[in-house]
C-alpha cells in the first residue's frame, strides 16, 4: 500500500479506536485505555446534483470479421506455413495437405472422362450408321420392295440409337463434374486465408492428421474489435444504439475505452430471453485482444437533481433495518478541511448525530442520490458501526474530510483497510499492559475477549462470514 494509501487508512479507520476498552472522548492516547469511550468518526458534507444513470455489463472481446479456419478434406498436414500473431493476407497460404491420395483420385476421374469422351463418340456413329438404315429402308419401303413392319423395326433401332448416344453424352458430363471435383478437392488441401488479418489459436503440426471437423486457426482483423454484451429484455426499455459506453479493463489502466453501442440484435434467445449487443471499437494500441473480458458500462442518461452523499454513508440500522445516514448536527461553519496527503483534526469536543432514513432516488458507483437529508449536511462515512443500534440521537467526535478521500478509500478492499490499524492497536494495548484486541473484539463495539460475535438471524449490520461491521466503509 502507498504512503497516501497508508495515511488515508490510518485516519479513517481512527474512528474504530474506540471499540478498544478506554478510547474516550477527549483522552489522550495514553489514557484511551482507562476512559469512557466516545466514537469517533469521519464525516464529509453532502452535495446536491445529479448522477449518471448507467448499466453496467461483462462484455467479450472478439476481434471483427473473427472466423475459424477448418481443412475441407481430410488429410496428414505436410506445411505449416504461417505463425501465431502473424498478419496475412487474403488468399496466402497458411497450411499444405498431404495431396497424393487425392492427385490419384484426380487422375482416375480424368481417365473416366477420357473413357466416357469415347463411348459418347462410338453412340454418336451408331446414330449415323442408324440413320443411313432408315433412309434406304423408307426408298425400298415407298418402292414396296420391303414391308411396313421392317420400316418401323428400322425406325425403333435408330431412336434407340439416339437415346443411346444421349446416354453417353450424360456420362461425359458426369465423368467431367466428378474430375472438377477432384480438382477442386486437390485445390482444398492447400489451406488459404479467407480474409485480411491477424492469426492465433493454431492447431496445426507438421504430420498431424485433420478433417473437416478439426480447428486449425482463429483469425481476424485486430485493429478493429467488436465487444460483445447480453442485454435483457428489460434493459432494451432504455438501452439503445448510439448510447455512449465506457470500456474497462487491466489492460486499459486507468483511462476507460469510450465508443458507443453500435448494434443491437433484434432476437431474443427463447431460452434466456436476451439478446446481444454489439461495440465496434478501434485497436491501434493492440492493447485489447480478442477473447478478454472487458467491463462495460452503458451510459443512458442522468437522474434528477439531489442530494449527493458517498456510498459508504449509507448505513443500514441491524435494528430497525432502515436504511438512512447519520448526520453531524450543526457541524460545518469554520471547518478546515484536509490538503491533499494530509488529515484533518480530531474534534476535541463531541458533536450531536442523528440517523436520518433516507431514500435513494439513483445510484452511482461512488456515490448516491438521496431524499431526506439537505444539501450541505454532514455526513459520517466511516465509523457508523461504533453507535448503538436503534438510538436515534447520539454523540461522536468528528474528523471533517473531502469527497476525494472517501472516493478512494472506497475502493480499498475491507481487510486492507483494517489490518495495518488494527496492528497498531494491538502494539498500543500491549505497552499499556492491556490484553489485545483479537480480530473479533475490535471488529464487534462492546465485545469482551474471548467472547464470540453474535450474529442475529436476518441481522444485515455485519458480514456473517468475517464478522466485519457492515458499514459502507468499503463501497458495495
Amino acid at each position: 500500500m502507498s504512503d497516501r494509501n497508508t495515511a488515508l487508512v490510518a485516519c479513517s479507520v481512527l474512528a474504530m479506536s474506540a471499540t478498544l476498552a478506554g478510547c474516550g472522548g477527549g483522552a489522550g492516547p495514553d489514557e484511551g485505555f482507562r476512559g469512557a469511550p466516545i466514537p469517533s468518526v469521519e464525516a464529509v458534507e453532502a452535495r446536491s446534483g445529479s448522477l449518471p444513470l448507467e448499466e453496467r455489463l461483462s462484455g467479450v472481446v472478439r476481434a471483427e470479421n473473427q472466423v475459424t479456419i477448418y481443412p475441407e478434406v481430410s488429410a496428414p498436414i505436410e506445411q505449416v506455413l504461417v505463425r501465431s500473431g502473424q498478419a496475412v493476407q487474403r488468399g496466402q497460404v497458411l497450411v499444405r495437405l498431404d495431396d497424393e491420395q487425392l492427385r490419384g483420385q484426380l487422375r482416375q476421374a480424368e481417365a473416366n472422362v477420357e473413357l466416357a469422351e469415347a463411348a459418347a463418340l462410338e453412340a454418336d456413329a451408331r446414330v449415323q450408321e442408324s440413320e443411313a438404315m432408315v433412309s434406304r429402308t423408307r426408298l425400298l419401303a415407298a418402292q414396296q420392295l420391303i414391308s411396313d413392319i421392317e420400316l418401323e423395326t428400322q425406325e425403333a433401332r435408330y431412336q434407340a440409337a439416339k437415346a443411346s448416344a444421349a446416354q453417353a453424352r450424360a456420362r461425359v458430363s458426369q465423368a467431367v463434374a466428378t474430375a472438377d471435383e477432384r480438382r477442386s478437392r486437390l485445390e482444398d488441401a492447400v489451406v488459404r486465408a479467407p480474409i485480411s488479418g491477424r492469426i492465433g489459436q493454431i492447431n496445426a503440426e507438421i504430420g498431424m492428421l485433420v478433417d473437416q471437423s478439426t480447428q486449425l486457426f482463429v483469425m481476424g482483423n485486430l485493429d478493429r474489435l467488436v465487444v460483445e454484451v447480453p442485454l435483457t429484455e428489460a434493459m432494451l426499455a432504455y438501452v439503445g444504439e448510439g448510447m455512449p459506453v465506457r470500456i474497462r479493463s487491466s489492460a486499459l489502466g486507468d483511462e476507460p475505452l469510450r465508443a458507443e453501442v453500435t448494434r443491437i440484435s433484434p432476437f431474443l434467445s427463447q431460452d434466456s430471453f436476451s439478446t446481444v449487443g454489439e461495440i465496434d471499437v478501434r485497436n491501434d494500441d493492440r492493447r485489447l485482444q480478442p477473447g478478454m473480458f472487458v467491463t462495460v458500462d452503458v451510459l443512458y442518461g442522468a437522474s434528477e437533481t439531489a442530494t449527493l452523499v458517498p456510498t459508504s454513508a449509507l448505513w443500514e440500522d441491524p435494528s430497525t433495518g432502515l436504511l438512512g445516514v447519520y448526520t453531524v448536527d450543526g457541524y460545518g461553519q469554520g471547518v478546515a478541511l484536509p490538503t491533499s496527503g494530509e488529515a484533518a483534526q480530531l474534534s476535541s469536543d463531541s458533536w450531536p448525530v442523528t440517523f436520518h432514513p433516507v431514500e435513494v432516488r439513483a445510484r452511482g458507483r461512488e456515490s448516491v442520490g438521496i431524499d431526506g437529508v439537505d444539501e450541505g449536511t454532514w455526513v459520517v462515512t466511516f465509523g457508523q458501526n461504533l453507535f448503538a443500534a436503534g438510538q436515534q440521537e447520539q454523540q461522536a467526535r468528528v474528523r471533517p474530510t473531502v469527497w476525494e478521500s472517501v472516493i478512494e478509500l472506497q475502493s480499498l478492499q475491507r481487510e486492507n483497510l483494517l489490518h495495518g490499524f488494527l496492528e497498531k492497536q494491538q502494539l498500543m494495548a500491549r505497552r499499556h499492559g492491556a490484553e489485545p484486541p483479537s480480530r473479533d473484539t475490535y471488529l464487534t463495539p462492546g465485545l469482551t475477549p474471548g467472547e464470540t460475535p453474535a450474529t442475529p438471524e436476518g441481522a444485515t449490520g455485519r458480514d456473517r462470514e468475517s464478522g466485519v461491521p457492515l458499514a459502507a466503509n468499503v463501497a458495495p
